[in-house]
C-alpha cells in the first residue's frame, strides 16, 4: 500500500479529437479503444462521452450530438438517459425515419408495452403526417393503459387531423373522465 498505483494509460475524453467525429471510423476507433480499458476507464469515459453529448446537443451541433449518442448507445445499449438524449437528438435534426426505426427497435426489443417510448413513436408519426400509423399506434397504448391521458387526448386530435369531428370530440369527453378518475 506504499506503493503508488500503476494505471495503465488509456484514452480519456479531453484526449478525444471531436473534429474526427465526422470520419466514418470514429465510432469504431473509439468502441476498439474501449474494449481495451479497465472497467473503471470504461465508466469514466461512458460519463465522459455523455456529457459531451448533451453539450453538443444543448449548443445545437445535433449531428455530432447523434454521433456521440449512437456511439454510447452501442457501448451501453440499454440505458434510458442515452436511449432518450439519442433520440431528442434525431428529432431535432430531422432525422424522423432514424428517430423512427430506432423507437421500433427499443420497442420491439424491450417491453411490448414500454408507453412513453410509444407515446414518443405514435407524435412522431403524427408529426411526419402518417395518422394512420399514430391512430394504430395511439390504440395499441390505450389497448395496455386504458386510462392512459396523453394517447386519448392525442387519439382524439388525431381523428380530429381526418376530419372525424363527432369521432374526436366522443373521444375528448371520455379522457375527461379520466382526468376526474384521477383526482378523485
Amino acid at each position: 500500500s506504499d506503493h503508488p498505483i500503476e494505471v495503465e494509460k488509456t484514452i480519456f475524453p479531453e484526449e478525444i479529437n471531436l473534429s474526427s467525429i465526422e470520419n466514418s471510423d470514429f465510432k469504431n476507433i473509439q468502441k476498439n479503444k474501449f474494449e481495451k480499458m479497465t472497467s473503471v476507464d470504461q465508466d469514466f469515459l461512458v460519463n465522459q462521452l455523455y456529457m459531451k453529448g448533451v453539450d453538443l446537443k444543448e449548443q445545437g451541433d445535433l449531428k455530432k450530438a447523434v454521433t456521440v449518442f449512437e456511439l454510447l448507445n452501442e457501448i451501453v445499449p440499454f440505458d434510458e438517459s442515452i436511449r432518450n438524449n439519442l433520440i431528442v437528438s434525431y428529432i431535432r435534426s430531422g432525422s424522423l425515419e432514424k428517430a423512427e426505426l430506432f423507437l421500433l427497435g427499443v420497442i420491439n426489443n424491450g417491453s411490448k408495452n414500454n408507453v412513453p417510448y410509444k407515446l414518443i413513436l405514435a407524435g412522431l408519426q403524427s408529426a411526419k403526417g402518417d395518422l394512420k400509423q399514430s391512430k394504430k399506434t395511439y390504440l395499441d397504448i390505450l389497448e395496455y393503459e386504458p386510462s392512459n391521458e396523453e394517447a386519448c387526448v392525442f387519439l382524439a386530435k388525431t381523428f380530429q387531423g381526418e376530419g372525424n369531428i363527432k369521432k374526436a370530440t366522443s373521444l375528448l369527453k371520455k379522457c375527461l373522465s379520466f382526468d376526474k378518475q384521477n383526482t378523485n
